[in-house]
C-alpha cells in the first residue's frame, strides 16, 4: 500500500473559511452540507427527517457531520448541522456521521491518477476505497432475501465483517445483512422503501467518492459515512472481509482499509 494513510476530520476554518482565507475550493464550490449515505440512517447515526430547504425528497437529504475537536483545555466537539451552520460545544456524542479528509492524497493513495474520474484546474472527482453504503433496489433485495431465507445464501459466503456479519459475493458484488438500530422507529432509504427500527436490511460495499481540493491535495468524503463515535471515530470498512470463511481473500480495493478518523 505504500505510505500508510491517516484519516482527519475537517478543521472549521477549513469548512467555512477563515481571516486567513483557509476555505478549502471544494466547499466554496459544492457548499457545507452533506448527505449521508444509507448505512449512517441504518445505523442509527443519522435522520431522515432532515433536507434541503425542507424539500423532502429522497436527493435532498441532510444530516450533520463531526468537524475536528477544538482548541483549549476543554478541546469540545464541532459539527456542521443539517442547516449547514457550524454547532459547538459538543462535550459528548454518541450519533452523526463523519467526511474524512486524507491530506497529500496525490501522494499517499495508490496509484492516485488512476482513481481520479474528473477534474478540473480547481477540484476533482476521486473515487478510492470501498465501505457499506445504500440499500439494494426491491426487485434485487427481494430475490437475495428469499435465497437468504431457503439457505441458499450460504454458497456465497465469502467472508465475515468484524461487526455486522457474514459477506455475500454476488456476481462479484458484496453485500451484508445488518439489522437496522431501533432507535428510529420508522426510516426511510434511497431505494424509496420505508423500513422499521429492527428491521434486518441488505447493504452494498460500494467504493467511496471523494471530493479533492487540488490546491491543498486534500480528499474529503462527498457523502456522510457511518461512524460509531465515544473518543474514537470508526469507520465501517471493506477491510474486514478479509477474513473469511470460504478462504478466499476479498480485495474490494486492497487499501480501503480505513481504520480510524484521527481528530
Amino acid at each position: 500500500m505504500g505510505n500508510k494513510i491517516k484519516y482527519q476530520l475537517p478543521k472549521v476554518e477549513e469548512v467555512f473559511g477563515s481571516k486567513d482565507n483557509k476555505q478549502l475550493e471544494i466547499f466554496k464550490r459544492y457548499g457545507v452540507l452533506c448527505a449521508p449515505l444509507d448505512a449512517a440512517i441504518v445505523m442509527g447515526s443519522a435522520s431522515t427527517n432532515n433536507y434541503v430547504n425542507g424539500v423532502k425528497t429522497l436527493k435532498n437529504r441532510t444530516c450533520w457531520y463531526w468537524l475536528n475537536r477544538g482548541k483549549g483545555k476543554e478541546r469540545e466537539y464541532y459539527a456542521v448541522n443539517a442547516l449547514g451552520s457550524l454547532c459547538y460545544p459538543f462535550k459528548d456524542k454518541n450519533s452523526g456521521v463523519v467526511r474524512p479528509m486524507i491530506r497529500n492524497a496525490s501522494k499517499v493513495v495508490p496509484d492516485f491518477k488512476e482513481k481520479v474520474l474528473a477534474q478540473d484546474d480547481k477540484v476533482g472527482i476521486v473515487k478510492f476505497g470501498a465501505c457499506l453504503s445504500n440499500s439494494l433496489p426491491d426487485s434485487l433485495e427481494k430475490l437475495i432475501a428469499m435465497q437468504y431465507n431457503t439457505g441458499s445464501m450460504r454458497n456465497h459466503v465469502v467472508g465475515r465483517d468484524s461487526k455486522y456479519g457474514l459477506i455475500y459475493d454476488i456476481d462479484k458484488e458484496y453485500y451484508c445483512r445488518v439489522k437496522s438500530s431501533k432507535a428510529v422507529p420508522t426510516f426511510k432509504l434511497s431505494n424509496g422503501k420505508t423500513y422499521e427500527g429492527g428491521d434486518y436490511v441488505w447493504l452494498k460495499y460500494a467504493p467511496i467518492i471523494w471530493l479533492w481540493d487540488k490546491k491543498s491535495d486534500t480528499l474529503v468524503s462527498r457523502r456522510g459515512l457511518y461512524c460509531s463515535c465515544y473518543d474514537m471515530f470508526m469507520l465501517n470498512h471493506a477491510n474486514s472481509i478479509t477474513n473469511n470463511i470460504s478462504r478466499k481473500v476479498i480485495k474490494v480495493e486492497e487499501e480501503s482499509s480505513l481504520s480510524r478518523v484521527r481528530y
